[in-house]
């Protein structure tokens, strides 16, 4: 009797830290991670998994992420935005690197070596 109440214990606790976990914790860290808000990964999990059972659950985050980007506004910069890099122009020759000013006789001095 002792041994089913430490087993069923046991079982108890398991399934109660998994449930914190799948529907708290790791919705959260995702939500952060992928920048989307918490409860719309754990909406995708339950939605896709209902839909397409166990594979869902491995796809739907994925589908989610590319259904909110491709409902993004144009306007809004993507994540990975880097901005263009700058050429130097005849007007306007600068050395990116200090800033200082870049005359015409610098550069061809460069361009004889």
């Amino acid at each position: 009797m002792a041994r089913q109440r430490a087993v069923l214990g046991v079982f108890a606790c398991l399934n109660v830290i998994q449930f914190v976990v799948g529907s708290y914790i790791e919705p959260r860290v995702s939500g952060n991670l992928l920048s989307i808000f918490p409860l719309i990964v754990l909406f995708a999990i339950f939605f896709w998994t209902f839909l397409w059972g166990l594979f869902g659950t491995f796809v739907g985050v994925p589908v989610a992420l590319a259904i909110l980007s491709l409902l993004r506004p144009a306007s809004v910069e993507p994540v990975a935005h880097r901005p263009a890099r700058r050429t130097a122009t005849d007007e306007n020759r600068q050395d990116l690197t200090s800033g200082s000013r870049i005359d015409s006789s610098d550069l061809d001095a460069l361009g004889r070596k």
